[in-house]
């Protein structure tokens, strides 16, 4: 193996029961209202579930134009990143970047947003999405809550355009307390860690570990570990998300390197290494954890996102 493919791990699609449904139920609302009227998508699940992935996926899908042309200038659907404690000037700022186009230094927050309306529709642009707005809703941000609701209404009424607002569960107290925000938005979209608590969403989840296994094997790398015998190891490690299940893959990746081969001792360095040290013991020990340890791992990562548990497996919807 070279060290070129353990680069390319990233890069793995992996296609799995929650991502696709999730998928088919963003571009079902996309379809509904673009080109026809504005509206507003929150878009909302922890760290680590799959979201900006997505979203990325599906702008290299819809950023070109009819024609199939490469569009510089002219996406269809571009992704602005919301920066940390954000003021009134900065979520202008970012949509403007995600166009590719720049703003001078002394306009002030009405120039730079009249600015961003204007290129929306030079550029024909049909759906923004502003990543990380749960920025706007933490403490230290540089505007209020009402103020961050006010911007993004007024560029989804000013421009027509669909507005998907990406981010962690916090940003829905924006949208619960704003009733102009509210009524137009649409319902909340969740994407959400598979629920160990559900059969389903076990079953799902471990189609998930066997199709990354697959795609390992795929570039040529041996795995040495069974995805039967990893299953419960993995779920406790990644708490069901998808996204940190590829993050302790990577990195077991790179640390076997021209080893060829991944391994039950590099998965578990790997582990030590990229993960935090969990509030309930180390799932890669001697012993498989239990079923309640893998309980509790979905419980802490639904906690700290202040979203319910159901113990149903969680749905796009909410």
């Amino acid at each position: 193996m070279n060290m070129q493919n353990v680069a390319s791990i990233p890069a793995f699609k992996v296609q799995h029961e929650r991502h696709t449904r999730v998928r088919d139920d963003l571009c079902e609302l996309i379809s509904i209202y673009r080109g026809r009227s504005a509206a507003i998508i929150p878009f909302l699940g922890p760290t680590r579930c799959g979201k900006t992935e997505l979203l990325h996926a599906l702008v290299n899908e819809m950023g070109r134009s009819e024609s199939g042309e490469e569009l510089l200038r002219n996406p269809a659907m571009a992704i602005a990143t919301m920066p940390p404690k954000p003021n009134d000037r900065d979520i202008y700022v970012a949509g403007l970047a995600a166009l590719g186009f720049t703003h001078k230094s002394k306009q002030s927050t009405e120039q730079i947003r009249e600015r961003l309306i204007r290129m929306i529709a030079e550029t024909g642009t049909e759906i923004l999405v502003f990543d990380e707005v749960s920025h706007c809703a933490e403490r230290g941000a540089n505007l209020s809550a009402r103020a961050a609701a006010d911007h993004f209404k007024t560029i989804a009424d000013r421009t027509g355009i669909v507005l998907i607002l990406a981010g962690l569960p916090k940003f829905q107290t924006l949208i619960d307390g704003n009733e102009q925000l509210r009524d137009r938005s649409t319902q909340t979209l969740y994407y959400l860690p598979y629920d160990w608590a559900s059969e389903e969403d076990r079953s799902n989840f471990y189609g998930a570990l066997l199709g990354i296994l697959e795609a390992v094997k795929a570039i040529g790398i041996d795995v040495g570990l069974e995805a039967e015998e990893y299953i419960h190891r993995f779920y406790g490690a990644s708490g069901g998300r998808v996204g940190m299940l590829l993050r302790i893959v990577d990195a077991a990746l790179h640390i076997g390197g021209r080893g060829a081969s991944l391994t039950p001792k590099a998965v578990k360095r790997a582990y030590g290494l990229v993960c935090q040290d969990p509030e309930i013991g180390d799932f890669f020990a001697t012993e498989s954890p239990s079923d309640h340890e893998l309980f509790r791992a979905y419980a802490i990562i639904m906690a700290e996102a202040g979203l319910p548990i159901d113990g149903q497996g969680g749905s796009s919807n909410g």
